[in-house]
């Protein structure tokens, strides 16, 4: 197995859960990243070592999920999913919109951005209840978009590396996987397993269009794939991976490099072979977030927030 923790300032300066870490796509040069939970949103310029806390319109605002624009390093667009509506930043985090959702005011519990922000502003909010919300003016104006998706708790969302060719968006949901192909102005039912339902994480290949490879993580029926597009899922793992599986993240360059990671309740583990076989990582088992900013090679740190508060800083072997 392995990791090892580093001297470095480990927990740093958060105490609550963090549900969420983002990472600037210019991090190699900027080394920025966010974190986020239910006592707000920090940043780190120095690849997670330490932490400073992000001015929010009010000081108790939870922060239940987190998005950077992939223009990041250019516009400064933030976007924080909390009760009621989207936090919106265009400044990297100095200054503040709070975008409410039509009522009843939904949590939002998941984001999705498009690749093509800087052309569509399109932006995607999963809630508890509500379903799914859409902006299309770079996150200025929601509207809900539900037609066909027969379950309205959306846990995970997850958009097509090509959407702006493609329009293809995944929801998972309390029952199960939900997909749309217009853009989310409908959807339709995926044949996942509902039994295995709810799915609370998706991971989408960034070679999606070309391999269809599709991850699935459920809260206690493990981890399944699809090399399809969604149409058809495998379980894997089954022998090895324990407890909800609450993160899946893939390598940069996936699935030419085929790593990829899961969080579960019990565990961190990690696959060399597209999930065939797997390992344990770490045995911190109550990560809520997971980030490999230097890829997933050994010797590599990797960013985990935890429930119990923090990011931890460790060094994969």
């Amino acid at each position: 197995m392995a990791d090892q923790e580093t001297g470095a300032p480990g927990f740093a300066q958060i105490e609550s859960a963090v549900l969420s870490i983002a990472i600037s796509p210019a991090f190699g040069t900027d080394q920025t990243c966010y974190a986020a939970g239910p006592a707000g949103l920090y940043r780190s310029d120095d690849a997670g070592q330490s932490w400073r806390s992000v001015a929010l319109p009010s000081p108790d605002i939870p922060v239940l999920a987190l998005i950077l624009s992939p223009d990041y390093p250019g516009d400064g667009s933030i976007f924080c999913g909390s009760q009621g509506g989207v936090l919106r930043s265009r400044d990297a985090g100095q200054t503040w919109e709070v975008r409410l959702m039509p009522p009843p005011e939904p949590t939002v519990t998941s984001l999705a951005i498009s690749p093509g922000f800087a052309q569509d502003g399109i932006v995607f909010a999963g809630t508890d209840g509500d379903g799914v919300f859409r902006s299309e003016d770079h996150g200025v104006a929601w509207n809900s978009w539900n037609f066909g998706l027969l379950d309205l708790h959306v846990l995970s969302l997850a958009i097509s590396p090509t959407f702006m060719a493609d329009r293809t968006l995944f929801a998972g949901t309390s029952s199960g996987l939900f997909k749309s192909r217009n853009g989310g102005r409908s959807w339709g039912e995926v044949a996942f397993p509902t039994a295995m339902a709810p799915v609370i994480s998706l991971a989408i290949s960034p070679q999606f269009v070309d391999d269809g490879i599709l991850y699935g993580g459920t809260e206690a029926s493990g981890l399944f794939v699809s090399n399809d597009h969604g149409q058809r899922w495998s379980p894997i793992g089954n022998s090895t991976l324990r407890g909800a599986i609450s993160i899946i993240t893939l390598a940069h360059d996936f699935p030419a490099e085929q790593e990829l990671m899961v969080a579960t309740n019990e565990s961190i583990y990690r696959s060399t072979d597209r999930g065939t076989t797997w390992m344990v990582q770490s045995l911190i088992a109550d990560a809520f977030a997971l980030a490999a900013p230097y890829g997933m090679a050994d010797h590599q740190p990797m960013l985990i927030g935890r429930a119990e508060g923090g990011v931890q800083w460790v060094i994969k072997d």
